[in-house]
């Protein structure tokens, strides 16, 4: 997500990340990231629930993926974060639109589970050029509830 940061701000779109880590551990581990958008802190979990992320099992958390993608931050010299809130918590990734409907939904399965940053920005150009008024089978994964 870091990576294509700028392409999301140009599609006129922005990032937000939710963390279970309490503040006073986030803004450490926001300083050492050097994320160019903000992480808020949600100890309780309530919008992880919100949005239906579920906490993983064992086998979801601790697998032979998340070993790799352990190894391969380290060998780029990433410092791999150990927290200390509910590290069975998966995480996921949402597109909301700025009418607050959810446009599109990749609850992760397991803890290296993450959406394609290209099916992302592809969600945003239909967006940008169709409002989320056209419906279809490659269209968002869910869509919100109107107020």
């Amino acid at each position: 997500m870091q990576q294509s940061y700028e392409e999301i701000r140009e599609l006129g779109a922005d990032v937000v990340a939710v963390s279970f880590e309490p503040l006073q551990r986030l803004k450490k581990q926001v300083e050492d990231m050097r994320l160019p958008f903000p992480i808020l802190s949600d100890p309780g979990l309530e919008t992880y629930r919100a949005y239906g992320v579920r906490r993983g099992s064992f086998g979801d958390v601790f697998n032979l993926g998340a070993a790799l993608q352990f190894l391969r931050l380290l060998f780029k010299g990433r410092w791999v974060w150990a927290g200390h809130g509910d590290i069975m918590q998966l995480g996921g990734d949402f597109i909301i639109s700025q009418d607050g409907l959810l446009k599109y939904s990749h609850p992760a399965s397991k803890s290296q589970d993450q959406a394609d940053v290209n099916v992302l920005l592809e969600e945003l150009r239909r967006g940008r050029d169709h409002g989320y008024e056209e419906s279809s089978p490659s269209g968002p994964q869910h869509q919100g509830e109107t107020s």
